[in-house]
């Protein structure tokens, strides 16, 4: 017989499963209407989502790193975070791309092109499908050897303590 386990954030439409592992690619859908809502593509199911499987929702550390890069290094065209200088060489390679720049920092490597609407998309979709997208791990290396890692830690401490806080709200709502 199983056993049931009590973990009311799981019951949250969006959550990590597990919740404490910031890494993790597993996301709570409880309600059969989370579902639909996520294989329809729904805006109120998919911004809710707070992980997911790598190839399909973008990791927070590696969103970070793209706004480190147009702060820091100024960049305003698209950019891409790779896993590798060489996939990134190869991306390049298949697609033909003029008037590149391959940035390596620290583990990270940014594929930089000039803004073209569809061979972005072009990208983004091979992207997706060879998973040559950097790991959230990387992407966190990347962050604590950066300065700006320290605004990074106190934004996502004041998230989880937000988090706490809406958990313990939502356990003293709870009838027990």
């Amino acid at each position: 017989m199983l056993k049931e386990i009590n973990e009311p954030h799981r019951t949250l439409c969006g959550e990590r499963i597990p919740f404490e592992n910031i890494h993790a690619v597993s996301v709570s859908l409880p309600q059969l209407s989370d579902v639909i809502g996520y294989e329809e593509k729904r805006t109120e199911t998919l911004s809710r989502l707070k992980s997911g499987y790598p190839r399909f929702v973008a990791h927070s550390y590696i969103a970070r790193i793209l706004d480190y890069n147009r702060d820091t290094k100024k960049i305003n065209t698209p950019q891409f975070i790779i896993s590798s200088k060489k996939a990134a060489n190869w991306i390049v390679q298949k697609f033909s791309i003029q008037n590149f720049e391959i940035i390596e920092d620290e583990g990270i490597t940014t594929l930089v092109i000039p803004d073209l609407k569809d061979l972005e998309k072009e990208i983004l979709s091979f992207i997706q499908h060879t998973g040559c997208l950097a790991s959230s791990r990387m992407a966190e290396d990347f962050l604590l050897k950066k300065e700006s890692y320290k605004k990074f830690l106190g934004r996502k401490l004041k998230k989880k303590i937000r988090s706490i806080k809406f958990f313990l709200l939502y356990l003293l709502s709870m009838e027990i």
